[in-house]
């Protein structure tokens, strides 16, 4: 708004020293100016486009028991609460929506963490609704019934949070009308533990439990943790989703994976974490070769069963980054998480998760304002770029596209047929210089220039 407005001050000034023919003339102009600067600048999903959002804090969406700290064996439900987020406006009868999952190993976090905050905020302002969420946290680090090293603890703590997943989805989709709220256009967004809830939450049946989260001892600490929507306040709502982002996440069990369950995702992971490995190995396991802790399978062999499968999703190994890499500093043993939010990565992610989001909303490519940006089309990414360059398709009819990567001097160093809306290419052989992309389909021929480092 502020830079509107000094684009008006300007046209006042410019439109004062001139003839009142030529004002009339240059002041239709400018106006027609003025206002596309707004229209070409702003779109609704893919920038910042409400001024004011809502925030709705701490609703009860279940109530359920968790882990007992002093395990006392009292049996004490609590309200599992969430937050909503959502621009003020009315000119949409519904919206797509995006729910929040928190990390911190299931042992620590909440709805409030900065990086959480900072997705629905800044979704909301792009014209979503946010759900941040918390889940039952809590399971003993040291050792689980009948085993020495906590994953058996971790495995009935991530049931915990993907039947608390499930109550949240119920919930929102039972207030759809509320928050006008589209439920055909869910997404879930995940980072480290929540990654791992989003993802399984997918796929985990009833049939499919693992034996830790039945009777493993004395207690309500140890007892059936019951069927995946025990808790739910609405049992009838279904939990499906349109599309999940992992950011490093994982999975405890690759058979979970069923033809039939999947949906469109999204695998973001850096190359040295060592607490939830990208391709896979135990968790917190930092070289040590342990095996006390659980087995995980990280983005990459998740996306390698996608690829087999035909299924849809797009990958992004982020080469020598540590776990939940948007963050810095000091690791904090205790919040489980690193001490300074957002940092150098912040935008990069974000901006990748708002693109890739908009290739699956629905709504994104009927939004409201017009925009003749070359990135509607596509986007490549990062720019400039060193070892992987990313092309993502926002048009949805990506068939009979060609992608090629052209040298300063005009040479094809190159070249591929589109096979879906997201590619990674290799170009860390290519040298440094300036570099064209071109897009060709039916409809046109995009070209970009692209900086390689």
């Amino acid at each position: 708004m502020i830079k509107f407005i000094s684009y008006s001050l300007l046209c006042v000034m410019i439109i004062s020293n001139l003839s009142c023919l030529k004002k009339i003339a240059l002041l239709i102009v400018l106006v027609l100016f003025t206002s596309s600067i707004k229209l070409f600048s702003q779109e609704r999903f893919t920038s910042r486009y409400f001024e004011n959002i809502c925030v709705e804090k701490n609703i009860t969406y279940c109530i359920a028991d968790s882990w007992d700290l002093v395990g006392t064996g009292t049996y004490n439900p609590k309200d599992i609460k969430l937050d909503i987020y959502y621009p003020i406006e009315s000119s949409w009868e519904k919206r797509p929506m995006v729910m929040c999952l928190f990390g911190g190993a299931f042992l620590a976090g909440n709805k409030d963490r900065p990086d959480i905050v900072a997705w629905c905020d800044s979704l909301a302002h792009y014209g979503y609704v946010a759900v941040a969420i918390n889940y039952r946290l809590g399971f003993n680090p040291v050792a689980g019934s009948g085993s020495i090293g906590p994953a058996t603890g971790m495995k009935r703590a991530a049931y915990r949070a993907i039947q608390d997943c499930r109550s949240a989805i119920h919930f929102v989709k039972e207030k759809s009308e509320e928050y006008r709220i589209d439920t055909s256009q869910i997404f879930l967004l995940g980072n480290s533990a929540g990654a791992i809830t989003a993802i399984n939450m997918v796929f985990l049946a009833e049939s499919e439990r693992l034996s830790e989260t039945y009777n493993v001892g004395v207690g309500p600490n140890n007892a059936d943790l019951g069927s995946l929507d025990c808790n739910s306040l609405f049992p009838n709502r279904t939990s499906n989703v349109a599309g999940v982002v992992g950011l490093w996440g994982a999975t405890m069990d690759l058979s979970w994976f069923d033809n039939g369950e999947q949906v469109p995702m999204l695998f973001i992971h850096g190359s040295a974490d060592e607490i939830v490995p990208y391709n896979q190995g135990y968790a917190f396991n930092y070289g040590s070769n342990t095996n006390i802790n659980v087995y995980l399978y990280g983005s990459e062999p998740i996306y390698q069963i996608f690829e087999q499968n035909n299924w849809t999703a797009n990958l992004h190994i982020y080469d020598n980054q540590p776990h939940a890499f948007y963050s810095c500093g000091e690791f904090n043993i205790t919040n489980l998480e690193r001490e300074n939010f957002p940092c150098q990565y912040w935008d990069t992610v974000f901006n990748e998760v708002i693109d890739w989001l908009c290739v699956y909303n629905n709504n994104c490519s009927d939004s409201d304002v017009a925009s003749n940006n070359i990135s509607q089309k596509f986007k490549i990414y990062p720019n400039p770029a060193k070892d992987i360059l990313s092309l993502m398709i926002n048009d949805r009819l990506y068939n009979n596209t060609k992608f090629t990567i052209y040298n300063a001097q005009g040479k094809i160093v190159y070249q591929t047929n589109i096979a879906s809306r997201m590619i990674n290419i290799d170009i860390s052989e290519l040298p440094k210089g300036i570099y064209f992309s071109e897009v060709l389909d039916e409809k046109g021929r995009y070209v970009s220039k692209v900086l390689i480092e």
